[in-house]
C-alpha cells in the first residue's frame, strides 16, 4: 500500500473534530469546582471508614483491665500482655482491607490516592493504640510493682512483635492471598506470652528491666520501618 492511499484512507475515516469542546469544558469547570483538601481533612474523612471492631476491641480491652484492677485480680499485667497482640493483629488486618475486599483499583481512582488512604488509616489507628497503651500503662503501673516504664514495655513488646511479624507475613505470597494470617500471628504471640509469663520472660523482666525497655524501643523503631515499607508498597500517585 503506497503512501498516497494511506493518506486518503486516513482522511476518509478520520474522526470529525468535536463541536463546542471548549464550551463544554468551561461548563464542567463551573459545575465541579475543585476543593482543596489538606492532610487533616483526609484524616478526618477516614475515621468513619475504619471498622467499628477496631475501636470496640481497643475499648473492650481497656474496660476489661479497669474492671480487673477494681477486682484486684493479681494477674492483670500478664493477661493484658497476652491481649495486646490481638489489638495489633486487627490493626494490620485493617491496613490491608482494600486488598482483602479487592477495592484497591476503586480507591486508587478517588480524590485521595490509595497511599493517602492507607496513610490516614494507619495514622488514626496508630494514634488510638498509643493512647490505649499509655492508658493501660498508667492503670497497671501502680499495681504491678515493676514501675510504669517496665510495665509499659512489658505490655507493648507483644503488641509490637505481633505487628512486625504480621506485616512481614502479609508481604509474602501466602499472606497476600490469606489476609487473616495476621490474626493467626497474634494468637501465636499471645500463647507465647501466656507460656512464658511465669517463667523465662518474667525472670528476664525482673532481673534485666533495662533490657526490657530497650527491647520495646528497638521493636518500636522496627515497627515504624515496617509501616513505612507498607506505605511505600503502594506506588499510586495522588489523583488531584
Amino acid at each position: 500500500m503506497n503512501n498516497n492511499l494511506k493518506e486518503e484512507l486516513q482522511m476518509a475515516f478520520d474522526a470529525p473534530k468535536p463541536h463546542g469542546k471548549e464550551a463544554f469544558i468551561r461548563e464542567i469547570r463551573k459545575r465541579y469546582t475543585y476543593v482543596y483538601t489538606d492532610r487533616w481533612s483526609m484524616l478526618s474523612s477516614q475515621i468513619g471508614y475504619i471498622r467499628k471492631s477496631v475501636w470496640l476491641l481497643s475499648l473492650g480491652v481497656l474496660v476489661f483491665v479497669i474492671f480487673g484492677i477494681i477486682g484486684k485480680y493479681n494477674e492483670m499485667l500478664y493477661i493484658t500482655a497476652a491481649l495486646t497482640p490481638f489489638i495489633s493483629g486487627v490493626a494490620v488486618l485493617e491496613s490491608v482491607r482494600s486488598r482483602l475486599y479487592e477495592m484497591e483499583e476503586m480507591e486508587a481512582a478517588t480524590v485521595y490516592s490509595l497511599r493517602g488512604i492507607l496513610f490516614a488509616r494507619i495514622t488514626l489507628i496508630g494514634i488510638s493504640h498509643l493512647i490505649l497503651l499509655f492508658a493501660l500503662t498508667m492503670a497497671l503501673g501502680s499495681i504491678s510493682g515493676k514501675g510504669y516504664l517496665v510495665t509499659g514495655s512489658y505490655i507493648t513488646i507483644p503488641y509490637l512483635m505481633s505487628s512486625v511479624v504480621g506485616m512481614e507475613v502479609e508481604r509474602t505470597a501466602y499472606g497476600r492471598s490469606h489476609s487473616y494470617v495476621c490474626v493467626a500471628v497474634a494468637v501465636i504471640v499471645s500463647m507465647l506470652v501466656i507460656f512464658t509469663a511465669f517463667g523465662a520472660w518474667n525472670r528476664f523482666v525482673m532481673e534485666y528491666p533495662e533490657w526490657c525497655v530497650m527491647a520495646a524501643v528497638v521493636l518500636f523503631l522496627v515497627n515504624l520501618n515496617e509501616y513505612r515499607k507498607l506505605y511505600n508498597w503502594e506506588k499510586y500517585a495522588w489523583n488531584l
